[in-house]
């Protein structure tokens, strides 16, 4: 489970942030949206906190 999502739970359910190894595990999140889907508000607005969260968030999907 991601430590975003640990810390965001963690004062409702009994849970803590543990690493893996010595130096965590590397992931990724790659996001695909059809051509006709990236005009919904919701999709933008998604693409747009990923921006703003992430600075090596893709630019392709405009």
């Amino acid at each position: 489970m991601p430590r975003w999502l640990v810390e965001e739970y963690a004062e409702k359910l009994d849970v803590a942030p543990v690493r893996l190894g010595p130096k965590g595990i590397a992931k990724q999140i790659f996001l695909g949206a059809r051509e006709t889907d990236i005009t919904i508000d919701y999709v933008q607005a998604f693409v747009e906190l990923a921006r703003s969260t992430s600075p090596s968030f893709s630019q392709g999907i405009s």
